[in-house]
């Protein structure tokens, strides 16, 4: 009995073979299926294997259960101990015909719950639940091991409160039925302690990772009294992986933890004085790798074209385009090249960026730069005439019979003769729209059809019955008189109906879908429907994580304001630097920096989509040397350099006003599981593994195949 005489009983079930009772051990048999036993054990020992029982604490092989619901295993009493606070109400409760569903479905949603927003906490949220996929250190806070190493003496560490904080959200989100938890007081521990997390302000991700993850070593140090150590730099002539070595050692002499045996690698920096050409070599440790991103040379912008329709044609799908441009480029060289494409003249294409189903800005100056344009933004590019027109803006608006109104599809930019008549708009419009109707050959199914309203920038009809001669049009879902529908007349102009607002930059229109005479005609599937050009078939990724990362170990001259200090020559220098990876942790954090410093205020997102291996990812070529006489093999004892990719850390928007998600996968012992999740604050849903890797991408982590 693990917990006393009243407590609950843990215990082994056994089976009898030939009349004599025989106890199965782990790891040949792992199968205490209660009704079929004897047919377990007649499968394969790799069937055997697909029946384990998880620990209902920390997922590894069970082979013992609570002896009075029988519906959750454990692996070790201390398991048992820690999740008895969750499981006392289920084992309470529990009767013998729901054993076997109370504990798969306990282990089904294992980790597949939100953390609450406390206020601009994304950055934190998801970052927590990246980490709480790591699960070596998921484990050892879930089975309570991290209390035998709280180092309440280090002055550098929170008291252990940080640690514990962390230990409360892990069992929140892995023990509790709740959809979502509030992480209100890790939010608290991390801001008592670093004040800079105090507020409710956006922070970023990647630096309160580093923190988080430094505090938890520190909380967690198994080095009670730390010993001075110095460690002078490394000779021009000693062998390198000897003087790694001995760094490592004497880190190892003041940091110990499990934070340490599996986020930590190490790096050796190189600098060399370009006066006296003096080599220094040191070795330090890292827990997240941050990788700059190469500046791109050249981009490929995807732009949909929306060509004017003739009369004599039913409709035309727009065309997606995939132009090429340097990343230096401007909006006219981008028009220019688009314009090669699709065969129309530069001058009669607008480009417009589309959100939420409006147009929300044109892009006017020939001069500004590509790099404004985002890699997920809509762009699309009007046929449109140039001379003497009205810029004219057409959005589409559904109307449900039961009263629901809300926009779709791909508005329209076009341009009018302020002498065209409003008939001919209407016709105009209907042969842009025409293709959205699926009886193309019902003559009844006009322009008359059309219910289009003007408005103005904002979306509100405007009167325009004293500019039509009085006459009024009806509007057909009300039955009444409506005074900003465009009439259907042939003698009233643009010019007579705007009157002084002839002159505006814009003129803008509804074209309003009715449930009633659209039904069982309409198709709003075409309505976002294009043909992809052949241009499109260009690679329009440009970057990969293996570049990256050769980038990241390429040497590079110090600037202005990081200059090293030469011991020899007695003066700051522009040193030359290299920086070479030493030795991987068995998890590896890398932050994607993607933002690029401009001036003390401003920072430039790149939204470069950088495709990263989600298994597989073959680090040896970054930390390795070719095999010879002056090689420094850094791969400890011939250990694979393989990881797997099993969370990630998004960023939307711009610096200090963007949205963090995540991704995450679990993974433990046994294996990395196929089945991906979405992290977005409180909510959590399934995601497809071809979206996992996005522009987005800010922080990836991978875990070892093998552990060194």
């Amino acid at each position: 009995e693990w917990y006393g005489e009243n407590g609950h009983r843990i215990v082994r079930r056994t089976s009898i073979v030939n009349g004599s009772i025989k106890l199965k051990l782990y790891p040949k048999y792992y199968s205490f299926l209660r009704d079929n036993y004897d047919e377990a054990e007649k499968k394969g020992e790799d069937d055997i294997n697909r029946d384990i029982w998880r620990c209902g604490a920390c997922r590894s092989v069970a082979t013992k259960f609570c002896s009075k619901c029988e519906s959750v295993y454990y692996c070790s009493a201390r398991c048992q101990e820690s999740h008895l606070k969750y499981h006392r109400s289920t084992c309470q409760r529990a009767k013998a015909g729901e054993r076997r569903q109370r504990n798969e479905l306990a282990l089904g949603f294992w980790g597949g719950c939100g953390l609450g927003n406390l206020g601009n906490t994304c950055f934190m949220n998801s970052s927590v639940q990246c980490l709480s996929h790591a699960y070596p250190l998921t484990r050892y806070f879930l089975t309570n091991e991290y209390l035998d190493d709280i180092n309440e003496l280090n002055p550098l560490g929170t008291k252990g409160n940080l640690a514990r904080a962390y230990d409360t959200v892990l069992k929140e989100l892995y023990w509790s039925n709740q959809s979502y938890i509030n992480p209100t007081q890790l939010k608290r521990s991390i801001a008592l302690f670093q004040p800079r997390f105090a507020g409710y302000s956006q922070e970023d991700a990647p630096e309160f990772l580093a923190y988080l993850l430094d505090g938890l070593h520190e909380d967690l140090n198994r080095i009670k009294s730390k010993p001075y150590i110095t460690l002078p730099d490394a000779e021009k002539y000693q062998n390198v992986r000897i003087a790694g070595a001995e760094a490592r050692e004497a880190d190892r002499r003041r940091n110990c933890s499990v934070l340490r045996d599996n986020f930590y690698g190490q790096y050796q920096s190189t600098c060399v004085c370009p006066t006296c050409k003096q080599v220094s070599v040191t070795f330090d440790p890292f827990n997240v790798l941050n990788v700059h991103l190469p500046m791109e040379v050249t981009r490929t912008i995807q732009i949909a074209v929306v060509k004017k329709n003739a009369s004599d044609v039913w409709g035309i799908d727009p065309v997606r385009y995939g132009v090429k441009v340097s990343s230096t480029s401007s909006i006219e060289n981008l028009i220019d090249g688009l314009s090669e494409l699709c065969g129309i003249s530069a001058e009669n294409l607008a480009l417009c960026d589309v959100h939420e189903f409006r147009i929300c800005d044109v892009y006017i100056d020939m001069d500004e730069k590509v790099s404004k344009i985002h890699s997920n933004d809509l762009l699309v590019a009007y046929e449109v005439e140039d001379i003497n027109t009205i810029s004219t803006i057409v959005t589409h608006h559904a109307f449900l019979a039961d009263g629901q109104i809300f926009p779709m599809g791909v508005p329209l930019y076009c341009t009018f003769h302020p002498e065209m008549t409003c008939l001919e708009v209407r016709e105009y419009l209907w042969c842009q729209v025409r293709r959205m109707v699926r009886e193309k050959g019902d003559q009844d199914v006009n322009s008359t059809r059309l219910v289009i309203r003007v408005v103005n920038n904002k979306g509100k009809p405007i009167d325009i019955s004293g500019k039509t001669g009085g006459g009024k049009e009806r509007d057909p879902t009300l039955g009444n008189v409506d005074p900003s529908l465009l009439p259907n007349s042939s003698s009233i102009t643009l010019n007579d109906l705007l009157g002084e607002h002839c002159v505006d930059n814009y003129f803008f229109l509804h074209i309003e879908w009715i449930d009633g005479p659209w039904k069982g005609i309409f198709d709003s599937d075409a309505m976002m429907r294009c043909t992809n050009h052949s241009s499109l078939n260009a690679n329009v990724y440009g970057l990969s994580l293996d570049q990256c990362l050769s980038n990241f170990t390429k040497p590079e001259r110090l600037d202005e304001h990081n200059k090293y200090y030469c011991s020899k020559c007695k003066t700051h220098v522009q040193a030359m630097k290299t920086i070479k990876l030493c030795q991987l942790p068995n998890i590896l954090v890398i932050h994607l920096k993607r933002f690029e410093f401009k001036s003390t205020f401003r920072r430039n997102k790149l939204d470069t989509f950088i495709d990263c291996p989600i298994n597989g990812l073959d680090m040896s070529r970054h930390c390795r040397q070719k095999k010879g006489k002056d090689c420094n093999d850094i791969i400890i004892d011939e250990i694979p350099a393989v990881y797997d990719l099993f969370g990630v850390t998004n960023h939307y928007g711009r610096m200090g006003f963007g949205h963090y998600t995540a991704c995450c996968r679990q993974w433990d012992d046994s294996g990395m599981g196929e089945d991906w999740s979405l992290f977005d604050d409180s909510n959590v849903t399934e995601i497809d593994e071809t979206n996992v890797i996005t522009p987005a991408a800010y922080v990836l982590f991978y875990r070892r195949r093998i552990f060194a």
